[in-house]
């Protein structure tokens, strides 16, 4: 975010926190230089549906896991073409429990897999659980070897 004036870490923080929604909490706050950059690296998600067979995508989720290679078909919306994507090295983890998914993936310079992605190799149609994929966390890249790293 850009700043129209010069805020301490800390006091920006202590601002922030209040308008943010509920359930989101703001951990840390790191100023960044304009010729930085912070990309994300890693991100945490929550996936529920009643529609979900949960013991079935549990199965897949564990030989997934255990897999070199999980390819899926990406379809380009704007020109309908299709390309095969190895995504299993973008998955960190997947855990299935009794009411949901919760999937954490690697984001790469080589490329990163998406929630719709992990939906279509677990045999969940992402259509009908786009709605309902909610962020959990995110880690971002450290710009610099001192900065930490931000969560939302």
């Amino acid at each position: 975010m850009d700043m129209t004036e010069e805020v301490c870490e800390t006091d920006l923080l202590k601002r922030l926190q209040p308008e943010m929604p509920s359930g989101l909490t703001l951990f840390q706050t790191t100023k960044l230089e304009r010729s930085d950059s912070s990309p994300p690296v890693w991100v945490k998600y929550r996936i529920s549906s009643p529609n979900i067979e949960l013991p079935t995508c549990k199965a897949q989720a564990e030989a997934l896991l255990v897999s070199e290679k999980t390819e899926i078909t990406r379809i380009r919306h704007k020109d309908g073409k299709t390309r095969t994507v190895n995504i299993r090295p973008f998955i960190d983890t997947i855990a299935v429990d009794s009411d949901d998914i919760t999937v954490s993936v690697n984001i790469t310079n080589l490329g990163a897999a998406t929630p719709t992605d992990v939906c279509r190799a677990l045999g969940i149609k992402a259509d009908e659980v786009n709605h309902l994929t909610r962020r959990l966390e995110i880690r971002w890249q450290k710009s610099q070897p001192n900065k930490a790293v931000m969560k939302q």
